[in-house]
């Protein structure tokens, strides 16, 4: 079993996300795997979208931090939970962002799905398609 939080956020500054993710990645991905951590990061359009996995204490801290952080504000949890096995246990954080993949906005979607299952499923979908690591 695996703990996850999956949230959103607004970017404080647009201009800057590129510099802004290339920091997070390289401070995020060595920090995650010290600490037993997974997920996945998108941006879009001035929001982050995040999935996190781990043990729920790991999680939880984590999570605390990201919400202080001040590259993004109106932080917004959508879910969180327990989930059978870990959705990106081969990620210690996926990214993605443009290259023709993009995540269907609320006003744009046709189907039932929950704000939840869009989501995780469009990184899910995002790191299938990702080149081997």
């Amino acid at each position: 079993m695996a703990f996850y939080v999956l949230y959103k956020s607004r970017a404080s500054a647009p201009s800057e996300v590129g510099r802004d993710v290339l920091n997070i990645l390289r401070v995020a991905v060595p920090k995650n795997r010290s600490i037993g951590l997974t997920g996945f990061l998108h941006y879009q359009q001035g929001r982050f979208f995040q999935y996190i996995e781990g043990e729920q204490d790991a999680v939880e801290r984590l999570f605390d931090e990201i919400a202080q952080d001040p590259r993004h504000h109106d932080v917004r949890r959508i879910a969180t939970g327990q989930t059978e096995q870990r959705r990106f246990a081969d990620f210690e954080m996926g990214f993605a962002s443009g290259h023709g993949m993009e995540l269907e906005m609320p006003d744009t979607q046709d189907d039932n799905s929950t704000e939840e299952e869009r989501i995780v499923g469009f990184m899910l979908k995002a790191r299938n398609e990702m080149p081997e690591r």
